[in-house]
């Protein structure tokens, strides 16, 4: 049975563990990580549709006044193209709506066209160009939603 949720750093531990297992084999390094995890879901926000054997998709959030910022979002590869990612961030944009922030911004890398198409959809819109914001030689854009 497949469950969709705003994650608790203490009732959700177990969960936890394997969300940033499944980070460490998507994004290596740059996956929320072990140390990072339950703080980040204590004083911000992690999401999770998963089932009882898999995670399939987790977006995390930071917060700070009225403006949110995705941190991350990724689907298991097992489920992608199946919009688990957009009935996931649909969740989320409803839950910091009703939380009364005002805006969301998030940075996808200029080369994922899908991301983008993807956020354009959710009425997200290009507000810069980052160069190496990740120290990581990659250009990137801020895109960000009002809601």
């Amino acid at each position: 049975m497949m469950k969709i949720k705003r994650l608790d750093a203490k009732a959700d531990r177990k969960l936890l563990e394997k969300i940033y297992i499944y980070e460490e084999e998507i994004f290596g390094k740059a996956g929320i990580g072990q140390y990072n995890i339950s703080p980040f879901t204590k004083y911000g926000r992690t999401y999770a549709i998963y089932n009882d054997n898999d995670i399939i998709s987790v977006i995390e959030v930071l917060q700070c006044n009225k403006l949110s910022y995705i941190y991350g979002v990724s689907t298991n590869k097992s489920y992608q193209n199946m919009g688990y990612a957009k009935k996931l961030l649909t969740f989320v944009i409803n839950d910091l709506k009703i939380s009364n922030f005002e805006f969301i911004e998030l940075t996808v890398t200029c080369t994922n066209e899908k991301a983008i198409k993807l956020y354009q959809s959710f009425d997200f819109k290009i507000k810069e160009l980052l160069e190496n914001e990740y120290f990581d030689n990659e250009k990137r854009y801020l895109m960000r939603k009002e809601i």
